[in-house]
């Protein structure tokens, strides 16, 4: 694996437009993972609708990941808000 760099580059449109989809209520995405591609860039590694249960099949033991989980949170009085769940994921065999 490459060097990590020290500074973060989330600017390419897949990792943006994959963003805008999970923060979107229209959209039906709810999650988003990140991960370093060969040199030591974010790279997108996967997007999906099918939550923890579908993210979870996309980590591998020899990589590390950064991902954001889109739950619907409900208060007593009924009303729904969206939250973010932040993952950080680090392998085993890193």
């Amino acid at each position: 694996m490459a060097a990590l760099k020290r500074t973060v580059d989330l600017s390419s449109e897949e990792i943006q437009q994959a963003w805008q989809d999970v923060r979107s209520d229209a959209a039906e995405t709810n999650w988003v993972l990140l991960t370093y591609g060969d040199n030591g860039e974010i790279i997108l590694c996967g997007k999906g609708s099918g939550g923890l249960n579908e993210m979870r099949k996309k980590l591998k033991d020899n990589q590390i990941y950064v991902g954001v989980i889109r739950v619907r949170a409900v208060d007593d009085y009924g009303s729904q808000r969206a939250k973010f769940v932040y993952i950080n994921y680090v392998g085993v065999a890193v």
